[in-house]
């Protein structure tokens, strides 16, 4: 009597195969997501640095190293200088734009402190002299130091009028390849100030 044995499988089926890839992508995509999203956090880091660095090294120049005469006639007080343009290393893209705004010395207003001097030798003004020269009177600001304000035209008119001072704004923003335009979170701005004396 012939009996009928049960078939015996030799392979996979395409049904299990779907399922061992489903499974094994389940495990791998949350990795290549945390991949991914480093890499653009390192990318994303990098240039911020490489921004901030520029942004430094341009101030600087702008402070220390750029003449009168860079300022009276190269600056265009009206709209945003740039001086070095886009900047592009490692296809990132930097830019640097500095708006000036000039105000005449003569309009300069400057403090002195005034304070209420006293005899520390022999005394004089209610204090007793200093003993062993340790000062018996400590000076209260409040009180004893005053401000007294003057503008620079009422001191020195001449030289007043050879005085320049100016605000400086810098704006730096960056984009990565991935980006098409400058998004307002890839901006920041510096501010400072530079007088040129005569």
């Amino acid at each position: 009597m012939n009996r009928m044995r049960p078939r015996c499988r030799s392979g996979v089926s395409l049904i299990e195969i779907m399922v061992a890839v489903a499974i094994l992508a389940s495990f791998l995509l949350p990795t290549f997501h945390l991949l991914v999203s480093f890499t653009g956090a390192s990318r994303q880091q990098k240039v911020e640095g490489l921004a901030a660095n520029l942004a430094k090294e341009e101030m600087n120049w702008w402070l220390y190293v750029a003449s009168a005469s860079y300022y009276a006639t190269a600056v265009d007080l009206s709209k945003w200088n740039t001086r070095l343009g886009t900047v592009e290393i490692d296809g990132n893209q930097v830019e640097l734009a500095m708006k000036v705004r000039r105000h005449e010395g003569t309009r300069l207003v400057m403090n002195f402190p005034v304070f209420q001097w006293h005899d520390f030798v022999n005394g004089g003004g209610g204090y007793g002299p200093c003993r062993d020269g340790i000062e018996q009177r400590v000076l209260a600001s409040g009180t004893d130091v005053t401000i007294r304000t003057e503008r620079l035209d009422q001191l020195s008119p001449e030289r007043a009028r050879q005085v320049d001072f100016y605000d400086l704004l810098l704006r730096v923003r960056w984009k990565l390849p991935t980006e098409a335009d400058y998004a307002p979170a890839n901006t920041r701005y510096l501010l400072s100030r530079r007088a040129i004396l005569p």
